[in-house]
C-alpha cells in the first residue's frame, strides 16, 4: 500500500538560510558564509548506492493499516481508510481526502488516517492542514516517527528550519539510527546556528558502518567548521565528501572551499 505520492519538483530544494555568523562579530552577516551554506541545497538522493530510493520515493507516502496496533478501529473506519489509500494510490487526492476525513470521523484517534491525509492534503498544495494532520497524528500516537519526520521536512520546505528542529530531534530519539532524520537534523542545526551540535550530529552518521549514500553530511559539517573557523578540520570534511561521492554534483563547490581555505593558510 506504500506510494510515491508527493509529487513535487525536487523535495529538497533545501532553503538557503540567512545565515549569519564571524568569529569577531556574531551579529556580522557574511556573504561568504550564506554562499557556503547555498552548496548545501538540492539533497537529492540518500541510500546505499547510486541506484538507492530517492528521498522523493522515502518519505510522505500512505501508511498501511497495522492490525495488531490499531485493533480498535471500526470497521466502517479501516473500510474509510483502505478507500483513501487506494484513492491515494491512484493520484485521487480529494478523494483520499475525504475518505480519510470519514474515518476520523469514526474514530478520531487514528493517528495512520491523520497520517495519510496529511499527505493527501500535501499533494492537494494546503500546508496548513497537512502541518495540522501530521501535529494530530503524533498526538493520537506519540511514537510514529514518520509523522514526526514528516513534520520535519515540511517545515524544512516551507524554510523554517528552527520549526523543523522539534520534530526531526523527536524523531531521532525514536529512532535513533535512521540516517535520513539524522541528515536533515544536521543539516537544520547547521543553518540555525548550532554549529557544534550539527558536527557532532554530522558524524553519527559516519560512525554507522553502513553510511553509504551519506556523504552529503560532510559537506554539513565542513560548512559548519569553516563557519567555526576550524579551516584544517573542514579541508578534512571536504575532502572526504569528495572521497565518498566524487560524483555528487556539489563537489565542485567543495574544491572550490577546499582550495579558498588552503590559499589563506
Amino acid at each position: 500500500m506504500q506510494h510515491r505520492s508527493f509529487a513535487l519538483p525536487l523535495i529538497f530544494s533545501l532553503l538557503t538560510c540567512g545565515f549569519a555568523w564571524a568569529q569577531d562579530d556574531p551579529h556580522t552577516i557574511s556573504d561568504n558564509m550564506n554562499s557556503r551554506f547555498e552548496n548545501l541545497r538540492a539533497i537529492k538522493q540518500f541510500g546505499r548506492t547510486m541506484d538507492a530510493p530517492t528521498m522523493r520515493d522515502t518519505l510522505f507516502k500512505a501508511m498501511p493499516y497495522e492490525v495488531e496496533m490499531y485493533s480498535k478501529v471500526p470497521k466502517k473506519a479501516r473500510s474509510d481508510f483502505e478507500k483513501g489509500n487506494d484513492a491515494l494510490k491512484h493520484r485521487e487526492y480529494d478523494k483520499a481526502k475525504e475518505h480519510y476525513e470519514s474515518a476520523i470521523a469514526e474514530y478520531p484517534d487514528f493517528a495512520l488516517a491523520h497520517h495519510n491525509l496529511a499527505v493527501a492534503a500535501l499533494n492537494l498544495k494546503d500546508i496548513q492542514r497537512a502541518r495540522d494532520e501530521f501535529k494530530a497524528a503524533v498526538k493520537s500516537d506519540p511514537q510514529m516517527t514518520s509523522a514526526y519526520q514528516n513534520l520535519g521536512v515540511l517545515e524544512i520546505q516551507q524554510q523554517d528550519p528552527d520549526a523543523a528542529l522539534d520534530p526531526l530531534q523527536t524523531a531521532n530519539r525514536l529512532k535513533p539510527t535512521d540516517l535520513k532524520t539524522l541528515t536533515l537534523l544536521a543539516y537544520c542545526q547547521a543553518v540555525t546556528h548550532h554549529l557544534d551540535t550539527a558536527v557532532l550530529t554530522a558524524r553519527k552518521v559516519h560512525s554507522f558502518e553502513d553510511h553509504r549514500g551519506y556523504a552529503y553530511v560532510h559537506m554539513i559539517a565542513g560548512t559548519a567548521l569553516q563557519s567555526m573557523g576550524k579551516h584544517d578540520e573542514a579541508i578534512k570534511e571536504y575532502k572526504q565528501f569528495l572521497t565518498e561521492d566524487p560524483s555528487d554534483p556539489r563537489g565542485a563547490a567543495a574544491k572550490q572551499q577546499i582550495q579558498s581555505l588552503q590559499a589563506s593558510h
